[in-house]
């Protein structure tokens, strides 16, 4: 998966989530961009970050996201290790409030196979 990949695919998955999600105010939001970089500050562990574009209305909101171990080879993201699967619920974290999301899919729960 390259990094246009994933960003792309990355939109289009934090909105099914929203859709998925019991508390209305988030269930009728959707995402209409995100994009990031690797962020390696020294006081904290590696993380991507950047900024999301959230809708209803459309507002800018940053992001960061947690870093599994193995997504990272030297300097370079494996895009692929940090797509959440679609069997992967609960991995996305919203504050209204700061207008802010964390995603973490370390934190993500399986869902109920049919």
């Amino acid at each position: 998966m390259t990094e246009d990949d994933f960003w792309s695919a990355l939109e289009f998955r934090i909105c099914r989530e929203f859709q998925g999600m019991e508390d209305g105010r988030l269930r009728n939001l959707w995402c209409d961009g995100i994009r990031g970089g690797l962020s390696r500050p020294d006081n904290e562990p590696a993380h991507v970050s950047g900024a999301a574009w959230i809708g209803d209305p459309m507002i800018e909101m940053p992001f960061k996201m947690a870093l599994p171990d193995d997504a990272v080879e030297g300097s370079q993201i494996l895009w692929e290790k940090l797509y959440p699967a679609e069997d992967l619920t609960a991995w996305l974290f919203v504050d209204l409030k700061k207008k802010q999301l964390a995603i973490d899919i370390s934190k993500g729960q399986r869902l109920p196979s049919d």
